[in-house]
């Protein structure tokens, strides 16, 4: 039986580790806690510099009201705070913080100096404190308000400093807390820089659409319909909705806020999707920034430790006036003729819409188009490319033979030699049925007969007294995946130049996602070049035999961005987005068109299961056909 274990009292020092890591996740909350402070100080500038990702250096000054020299002790204490004095306060919180912890925490799992003057005092104080004891307290000189400098986060938490992310996810998500305040305080000038360099600085002329315009670029600020409504119940909105042209492939341009606090509030956004609804296709996320005013009263901040989270006393009503008061302005945006039609480039490829000339995989979809037809259908932008492609490879679909020019398709199963798939594309790659085997396939030749299909998803071959069904949407998808596998291990994607180069404006987080994986894109096909809050691209990729334009090149980005840790996940998330040009279920094809998947799986010697894990292809013997019809025991 085991010892009966004695409750303790923790010691004080763990303590204070344990609550700053409520707090202090990340360089990213320390910002987002000190802005906060420097916002309640009635602050109008707000400087922000780091180093190393904020591992190293972090550095907040403001000009607000500063700290009085008798108090700069009493800061670093827990649930000391000059916000709020009684539990009525708790529930009409005005202020973005409250609880008294920002600096008690930071301090525990840090080096810090606060540096503060008072606008009431002659002189200021500094203050520095390690690991939560203070070293120094004296007079210093300095003008009105306050500066608080962290260094060495984590030095006395070793676990938590391993974990933290490389320098560009760390600078990523700071850059992204930045910019949410420069979002809802337009009135506050911030600057933002990072190893000396200054990546933002806006003017604090209380203009939204001129902060949005700092952070997304132009084609942003021409594309939103700012508002701002009449209180209705105690309940005002504003803020702004992105027209068609800001639609994306993720919800990261959603930006909702609290009373100018950022939160995540699943409710408001689905709410703000339906009323765009009618015009939008699926996996499609509009464009907005909203900051919902509410009477204090009537909403909860203090139900999430970093206050991401609230909860509204009537959810119902909230919603009633949402859609009540943004009507008018939602009126507006859906009365525009909103299309998503696919990205083209005018190409003079014989049968660009039959195969995929440079990586030799046939685009079923397609196949039964003539070029005339699809040119007249689909082409909405006529870049004139530049592009070379051999003659020989410009053959019929009838006479088209797909090769892969002796490519290991054992070793393409790894990105590079010692590199292992992503999670998401390794799954179980051998979960094959228990009744079929590669063994098995293999006997499976040329001679076979198609039979039919079932569902407009199912192939059905005969050969050899066995019935084989094909998923023709996973063995599509297969043999694309292996032949970008292939193109990535070789650095062999062809790429179609543009004569008039795309310029495509990024926030600072996106920027550094794409510096982190140029090698990727590049190896994909992209020819770009990174500018400070801009990429210009001048060459793009051909996927099945279509070039693909900036849509895709944001659709990789937002796909990326959307995972834990940019390191790592771009080649893997090119190709799994290739893997989606594949023939879906439902794709109606004709007997040539299967006999030329077939083929392809017969040829190459590939793994029988989707990158996925899901296995293509399935048999039935017509010895377990008699039995299940009782011809034979």
């Amino acid at each position: 039986m085991a010892a009966r274990k004695k409750i303790n009292i923790l010691d004080e020092s763990i303590a204070k580790k344990i609550a700053a890591g409520e707090i202090v996740e990340n360089p990213a909350s320390v910002v987002k806690e000190l802005i906060e402070n420097a916002i309640d100080a009635d602050a109008k500038n707000i400087s922000i510099e780091i180093k190393d990702g904020g591992r190293e250096y972090i550095s907040i000054s403001d000009n607000g009201t500063g700290i009085a020299a008798d108090d700069t002790k009493l800061a670093f204490i827990r649930h000391a705070t000059s916000k709020i004095s009684s539990l009525d306060d708790l529930y009409n919180i005005h202020q973005m913080g409250f609880r008294g912890e920002a600096l008690y925490s930071i301090s525990a799992v840090s080096k810090v100096t606060l540096i503060s003057k008072a606008v009431d005092e002659a002189v200021g104080s500094l203050t520095s404190v390690e690991g939560g004891e203070i070293i120094k307290n004296h007079e210093y000189g300095c003008p009105d308000g306050t500066t608080v400098i962290v260094e060495d986060l984590f030095f006395n938490t070793p676990a938590r400093k391993k974990f933290m992310k490389s320098t560009s996810v760390e600078t990523s998500n700071i850059s992204n807390v930045i910019q949410r305040y420069m979002l809802s305080y337009p009135e506050v000038s911030f600057k933002f820089i990072n190893n000396d360099k200054v990546i933002y600085f806006t003017n604090g002329d209380s203009s939204l659409k001129n902060a949005l315009f700092t952070i997304y670029g132009k084609n942003a600020a021409e594309n939103i319909v700012e508002f701002s409504t009449i209180e209705s119940s105690g309940i005002s909105f504003s803020g702004c909705l992105g027209n068609k042209n800001l639609l994306g492939k993720s919800r990261n341009n959603q930006t909702v806020f609290i009373n100018r606090r950022y939160v995540k509030d699943k409710n408001i956004t689905a709410a703000l999707e339906e009323m765009y609804s009618s015009n939008l296709m699926k996996n499609t996320y509009p464009f907005f920034i909203i900051n919902v005013n509410i009477n204090p009263l009537l909403v909860d901040v203090n139900v999430h430790p970093q206050k991401l989270n609230v909860v509204f006393s009537n959810l119902r009503q909230l919603l009633d006036e949402l859609n009540m008061q943004l009507k008018p302005y939602f009126d507006l945006i859906n009365g525009q003729v909103i299309s998503f039609e696919t990205e083209k480039i005018k190409t003079t490829s014989k049968n660009a819409d039959v195969f995929d000339a440079a990586n030799g995989i046939p685009d079923f979809k397609d196949a039964s188009k003539s070029l005339t037809e699809k040119i007249n259908k689909e082409i909405i932008e006529e870049h004139i490319v530049d592009i070379n492609i051999p003659e020989e490879e410009n053959e019929s679909f009838a006479n088209f033979a797909y090769k892969l020019n002796d490519f290991n398709y054992k070793s393409a199963l790894v990105l590079g030699e010692d590199k292992a798939p992503s999670n998401e594309l390794r799954q179980s790659s051998t979960a094959v049925s228990a009744d079929y085997s590669q063994a098995d396939f293999k006997r499976l030749s040329r001679s076979y007969t198609v039979i039919g299909t079932a569902f407009n998803g199912y192939l059905f071959v005969e050969s050899d007294e066995t019935v084989y069904i094909f998923d023709q949407h996973a063995a599509h998808e297969r043999l694309i995946y292996e032949k970008y596998m292939e193109t990535f291990k070789n650095k062999s994607a062809v790429t179609q130049n543009l004569l008039i180069p795309q310029t495509i404006d990024l926030p600072y987080d996106d920027i550094l996602i794409v510096n982190e994986n140029i090698d990727s894109f590049i190896k994909a096909g992209y020819i770009l070049e990174v500018n400070d809050l801009s990429v210009d691209i001048t060459g793009v990729p051909i996927f099945l035999g279509q070039p693909q334009l900036t849509g895709f090149f944001k659709e990789i980005l937002a796909n990326i961005r959307d995972t834990a840790s940019h390191e790592g996940d771009a080649e893997e998330k090119i190709i799994s987005m290739s893997c989606k040009k594949a023939v879906k279920a439902g794709d109606r094809l004709s007997d040539k068109e299967i006999k030329q998947l077939i083929d392809m799986v017969i040829d190459e010697e590939i793994k029988l299961t989707c990158p996925h894990g899901r296995p293509f292809v399935s048999t039935i013997t017509k010895k377990q056909i008699e039995k299940r019809f009782g011809r034979i025991v």
